[in-house]
This record gives C-alpha cells, sequence and structure tokens, in this order.
C-alpha cells in the first residue's frame, strides 16, 4: 500500500470505529454555509474549493469504509485495496491536501483554526487523505508535519502519537533530524488538549526537545 507518510494508517481499524462524521448519514456540507465567517484569512473561492473536494471524498469513502467494518479476515484486511484506491478519489483527496499544507503556514491563527475545524468535519478524509508519495527530505518531512498538524489529533490522541512515532522514525532513517521542524509546526499549531494527552503544540514541543 501507498503511503505519503508512514504513520497515517496506524492502527487502521481502530480509526475506522472511533471516526464518525458530524453529519447525518447521507447529508452534505453545504459549503456555502461554511464560508464566511469560518473562511478567516483565506478567500471564499479557495475555503469553498477545499469544502467541495473534502464533502466529495468523504461522499465516496463511506460505503467503502462501511464495507472495510464487515471484514473478519487479517488476509482479506491486509490485501483490500487502498480505500481512497477504491472509491476512485485518490488524486482529488492527495490535489488538496498538497494545497492545504502550502497555504496553512501562511495563514493567520483564525484561519489555521477554521482550516482545522473543516478538516475534522469530514472524519474519513481526515483518516485516509494524504499527501503524494515524495522522497523523504526536509520539504517533505515540513509536510508530513503540516498534515499531521492540520488533523489536531483527530479522534484519539493516542494513535495520533503512534503517527508520529513512525515520521520521526522514518527522519532518523533518513538522516534528517526531525526537531527543527517540529518546533516549527508546533507554532502553528492548536494548542487546545482534546483527549486530556496534551495539545497539538504541546506535544510536537515535547517531541523536539
Amino acid at each position: 500500500m501507498s503511503l505519503g507518510h508512514p504513520g497515517s494508517r496506524s492502527a487502521e481499524s481502530e480509526r475506522i470505529d472511533h471516526s464518525r462524521p458530524r453529519k447525518r448519514a447521507g447529508e452534505h456540507v453545504d459549503a456555502a454555509a461554511m464560508v464566511g465567517d469560518n473562511a478567516r484569512g483565506m478567500s471564499d473561492a479557495k475555503y469553498t474549493e477545499w469544502l467541495e473536494a473534502m464533502d466529495r471524498v468523504e461522499t465516496a469513502l463511506k460505503p467503502i469504509v462501511a464495507e472495510a467494518q464487515k471484514i473478519t479476515s487479517l488476509e482479506a484486511w491486509q490485501n483490500r485495496p487502498h480505500p481512497l484506491d477504491a472509491a476512485g478519489v485518490r488524486d482529488l483527496a492527495e490535489k488538496t491536501v498538497l494545497d492545504m499544507v502550502g497555504r496553512y503556514p501562511a495563514l493567520p491563527e483564525e484561519g489555521r483554526l477554521a482550516l482545522r475545524e473543516a478538516v475534522r468535519a469530514f472524519p474519513q478524509f481526515a483518516w485516509c487523505a494524504d499527501l503524494p508519495d515524495a522522497p523523504l527530505d526536509p520539504d517533505q518531512l515540513r509536510r508530513w508535519l503540516l498534515w499531521f498538524s492540520i488533523r489536531d489529533l483527530g479522534r484519539d490522541t493516542r494513535d495520533a502519537l503512534l503517527e508520529l512515532d513512525a515520521i520521526c522514525a522514518a527522519a532518523s532513517q533518513a538522516g534528517l533530524d526531525p526537531a527543527p521542524a517540529l518546533r516549527e509546526v508546533a507554532g502553528l499549531s492548536s494548542d487546545v488538549n482534546p483527549h486530556g494527552l496534551g495539545s497539538m503544540k504541546e506535544i510536537l514541543m515535547r517531541r523536539a526537545s
């Protein structure tokens, strides 16, 4: 299975179980209703583009995830196609993640908050979507950590810590010191502690020390 970063599929079955959309089943996000005050620090057009892309990916993934929950065989689980490929939305998901990651550092604090809240509204997108494959260099490591920050610990901080472990291990294996990128991304991250195990900012700073 091709992954954009090493930890995004950690505890995959647990992520499926914990990913409960805030929308009602079958309901689509009204992108226009989420624009305006929510699009702080970014253009309405760009924010709407991201919302519509995430909604398309989320809608396509729902039946795939529902089928995955029925799998009882480890072999069948390991051999199933990646959900993005099964749903036919890999290109859209990767393009959207890459665009968000590229723009995230330049957003003001309220804009970063708006983006994190938007991604949180699409849990299957946040679970499955990833960056395009690329060699691991300082720029790609920074992109991995930015996408990690945008998802803001997801449904369970323990899963997020496993992902961060994998990211840092891959960086070390590639001969990269992750500390500078960890500190930079920590400065862009949320200081809210959603699950009682630390905020994204605190977790990244601890890992950098």
